[in-house]
């Protein structure tokens, strides 16, 4: 992007271009990452990289290192490596402790909190839309009940059993949810299509994983069945006389 930026093409070996007052010579352009952004806040896309010796210009002749990024071969116990590192540097330094070694699980425990922060606040917020939407549901099947009780009563004239009409409750309140959960799905995925087409976002294709999809259906039949059980029992209680006489 930096390339681009000042040369108007990703093509730019060879350019010259200048850093207070130092000229330099472009050998090579870095790959475009989707996530430039390092632990450090160095934004790869937008660096120009230069050599040890060609960076103490622009301090005094003294080398300024701000960090040193290892990598480690696989397999590779972390806690002895980091305490090698550490001491080798230590020793290097007259045995003063001036510098921090951070390992790959002290390195992203930040962004880990960060994101653990975000699932609990969209945990409370999925919670809550849930209890609203059951009570929502609730009222829906209860203005149902209501409405259909000369109904009730009549299938209960020919042999309905309570536990038919519990079931058939139950069904139509799992059915509305679960057409609910759908909806919400698709304009999930919608949503996440649209936000992959936006220039210069630099977004993956959004994968929703098997399992996303078929908790979410679980948590909507859930609600329903839940929260049309209260509806379901009342319209299975209902009196076949009385209701039959409801006007």
């Amino acid at each position: 992007q930096l390339s681009i930026d000042l040369f108007g093409t990703e093509q730019s070996i060879g350019q010259n271009f200048t850093v207070r007052g130092q000229s330099f010579t472009i050998i090579g352009v870095l790959e475009r990452m989707n996530d430039p952004i390092n632990y450090n806040n160095i934004d790869f896309d937008h660096a120009a990289i230069i050599s040890l010796e060609s960076g103490k210009l622009f301090n005094g002749g003294v080398a300024q290192i701000q960090q040193i990024n290892v990598k480690a071969q696989p397999g590779t116990d972390m806690n002895a490596f980091g305490t090698s590192i550490e001491s080798t540097l230590e020793k290097n330094h007259d045995d003063q402790k001036d510098t921090d070694v951070f390992t790959g699980q002290e390195i992203a425990k930040p962004t880990s909190e960060l994101f653990r922060f975000v699932s609990v606040v969209m945990a409370v917020i999925a919670s809550i839309s849930l209890i609203v939407g059951g009570i929502g549901i609730m009222n829906i099947m209860l203005v149902g009940v209501s409405e259909r009780t000369r109904e009730i009563g009549l299938r209960k004239a020919v042999g309905a059993t309570p536990n038919a009409i519990l079931l058939q409750f139950l069904l139509e309140a799992v059915t509305l949810c679960v057409v609910g959960g759908f909806v919400g799905l698709a304009c999930g995925r919608l949503i996440a299509f649209g936000l992959t087409k936006i220039p210069d976002a630099q977004l993956d294709e959004a994968n929703i994983p098997l399992w996303a999809v078929v908790l979410s259906f679980a948590f909507s039949a859930g609600t329903g069945l839940i929260f049309g059980m209260f509806p379901a029992i009342k319209a299975a209680r209902l009196d076949p006389i009385e209701a039959l006489r409801h006007e």
